[in-house]
């Protein structure tokens, strides 16, 4: 039993993170049309000198894309929980904030604009090397899709070692997660 759950899980989860990174993209072509092609290098003239070029303001649906997935994935988790009175509200509604405040301190605060600037460039350097190995162009989606499952099962496994805990003795059941399951984790 224990395996077929486990097979079942991963398989909800890969349909999830599928859905959630195909979807938005998905439907907003097939409302829209084919996304319009960039200019080829010989078509423009811009010169050394002139200013970067300002990107086209994008469109209302394109900038509610992302508050789509977040509605899909929240969706996802009510409609898979067993028991949905015991969703905590408040707990989500946190999880959405931290998201909204961490995205408003990376698109508009200078400093977080510099910052993750940096760590692009860090991240960029770091796949610049695999111009020296021939990699596959789904290589990144896969990795993408590897490390969300591997993130979601440490999730499970913290989470299902807590309740665990917590049946057995709730003083200290977050200490002993940590030293048993937390270790495995970090």
């Amino acid at each position: 039993m224990p395996v077929r759950r486990t097979v079942l899980a991963f398989a909800v989860t890969f349909v999830c993170a599928l859905a959630v990174f195909t979807l938005p993209r998905f439907a907003w072509n097939t409302l829209h049309g084919a996304v319009r092609q960039q200019p080829q290098a010989a078509e423009t003239t811009a010169t050394a000198s002139a200013p970067a070029p300002q990107a086209a303001p994008r469109s209302l649906p394109q900038r509610l894309t992302g508050l789509f997935g977040i509605l899909l994935i929240l969706g996802i988790g009510i409609a898979l929980s067993r028991n949905r009175r015991a969703i905590s509200w408040r707990v989500v509604a946190w999880g959405v904030g931290l998201q909204l405040a961490f995205a408003i301190f990376v698109l508009r605060v200078p400093l977080g604009q510099t910052l993750f600037r940096a760590l692009g460039a860090v991240v960029t350097k770091i796949l610049g090397f695999s111009y020296v190995v021939d990699l596959d162009s789904s290589s990144v989606s896969v990795v993408t899709v590897l490390g969300l499952g591997l993130c979601i099962d440490y999730g499970l496994l913290m989470t299902s070692r807590f309740r665990e805990e917590l049946r057995k003795d709730r003083d200290g059941a977050l200490e002993r997660t940590l030293a048993t399951a937390g270790r495995t984790v970090l």
